[in-house]
């Protein structure tokens, strides 16, 4: 699902358009899942022209993308079709360790957080 957003886009989930702020309220119902992280993807990030499906964000690393907003527009629980660009703001799901994979993997690849 999309919203529109107008402007040059909002840098937080707390700047967003009322749809997506109003998901931040799920997080207190859902133990462990935690609060939403949000995490710009820069232009030289290995997630840029990568597919959610592409990167089994989920399967990966237990993190999920709720929403992703960008300057256009803002896409509400996206599908694995949706493609990644520099510039989107990403808001995490999951837990502190869950999240702190996925970023490492949307910045760097997924050899960045295998130890």
């Amino acid at each position: 699902r999309r919203a529109s957003d107008s402007g040059t886009g909002p840098a937080t989930l707390a700047a967003a358009p009322e749809p997506v702020r109003a998901l931040s309220g799920i997080y207190d119902l859902i133990p462990g899942l935690g609060q939403p992280v949000s995490m710009e993807v820069g232009p030289d990030d290995y997630a840029v022209g990568r597919s959610l499906s592409e990167l089994d964000l989920r399967d990966t690393t237990d993190a999920t993308v709720l929403v992703i907003v960008r300057p256009a527009e803002s896409v509400i629980l996206p599908v694995g079709k949706e493609v990644l660009k520099a510039g989107d703001v990403l808001a995490l799901a999951g837990a502190e360790e869950a999240v702190l994979k996925a970023k490492a993997l949307l910045h760097s690849g997924p050899q960045a957080y295998h130890t």
